[in-house]
């Protein structure tokens, strides 16, 4: 029993029998109580004159009347427990709760985390992990990490390091993990990502999931055969949202990470800039096409360097701008 802050249980138990044969004038001989109500005699009294004839409340320490006692109080619970159950599935969203019954969850995904590799080559090796909350995107819980193991483009290496990474400082700070991991991919980056979880003793505390690009498939541990879930169900549309947004997250990502090492790689090439100057100008432009609409004054300014630093950054992008960009001068891809 729930008891409000400033009353007793005998309290609580005296209002619910006066309330409740106020409404119901069915009154028994004999109500059947867990503890003697506060203001006994006045309850007694109450109920008599409701039925006409004498009335007894008692609280049964033995027997078969403690038994039907106790088995009230179960029952009692049962319904609260599914009231309380009820209440929180009416707040979560249809989608969450189709995903939970298709894929057989232990529990609702309300909080569902997703991964994707963003390769440019071999330079340029990111991953994103996008964050959905009650089937909405958590951008606060968003990350990007930088693959540091691997020098080539290995999806599957990428993938155990990124999960490993991420986990392992979940358990590490005592963070809670979430109801349901998702990879953008198939079998393969699905067992990578799983060799990452046995490494850190999470196969059975969290679900893991797989969903290939281009028939949304869904792959899970341990599975042969894919799983594909209705096309028109909303917990596959959420999962293709959610896959979608980590791809996107990635390669933007990826882009901006791409341009940043183009950037410090032409400065290079540029006399009188060394490693400080080359600290200052990329943190005072974020892309070559800014750096490239301002002028010598506002590059010398704004990057605090000397001007005759400035003029030749400024000469060096008038020269070479389309290549920077891997264009032709007509502005068409190399």
């Amino acid at each position: 029993m729930t008891v409000p802050k400033n009353e007793t249980i005998a309290e609580v138990i005296g209002e619910f029998i006066s309330n409740f044969y106020a409404e119901n004038r069915d009154v028994p001989k004999e109500i059947l109580v867990s503890q003697e109500p506060a203001d006994m005699k006045q309850i007694i009294t109450f109920l008599k004159k409701i039925r006409g004839k004498s009335v007894y409340v008692k609280v049964p320490m033995r027997g078969e009347k403690k038994k039907t006692l106790l088995l009230a109080k179960r029952n009692a619970e049962i319904i609260h427990n599914d009231m309380i159950i009820q209440r929180k599935k009416a707040s979560i969203p249809y989608c969450l709760l189709e995903l939970e019954h298709l894929l057989k969850l232990p529990r609702t995904p309300n909080t569902i985390e997703a991964f994707d590799i963003s390769n440019f080559g071999s330079s340029t090796i990111v991953a994103s992990m996008v964050q959905f909350h009650s089937g909405k995107a958590n951008k606060s819980g968003y990350r990007k990490y930088h693959i540091k193991a691997v020098d080539i483009q290995d999806d599957f290496a990428s993938m155990r390091e990124v999960v490993y990474r991420r986990y392992k400082r979940l358990v590490s700070e005592g963070e809670k993990l979430p109801d349901l991991i998702l990879i953008d991919g198939g079998k393969g980056q699905l067992s990578s990502a799983m060799e990452s979880l046995e490494k850190l003793n999470l196969t059975d505390k969290v679900p893991v999931i797989a969903i290939a690009k281009r028939v949304d498939e869904i792959f899970t541990p341990n599975n042969k055969t894919s799983l594909s879930l209705p096309k028109d169900s909303s917990a596959l549309k959420l999962l293709q949202r959610i896959r979608n947004e980590a791809h996107r997250f990635a390669i933007a990502f990826s882009r901006k990470t791409h341009r940043k090492k183009m950037m410090r790689s032409f400065l290079s090439d540029i006399d009188g800039v060394g490693e400080k100057r080359k600290k200052k100008i990329l943190s005072a432009f974020q892309n070559i096409e800014s750096m490239k609409k301002a002028s010598v004054e506002e590059i010398a300014k704004k990057a605090d360097i000397p001007k005759f630093i400035a003029v030749n950054v400024k000469k060096y992008l008038e020269e070479h701008f389309f290549e920077l960009k891997g264009e032709k001068k007509d502005g068409t891809k190399n």
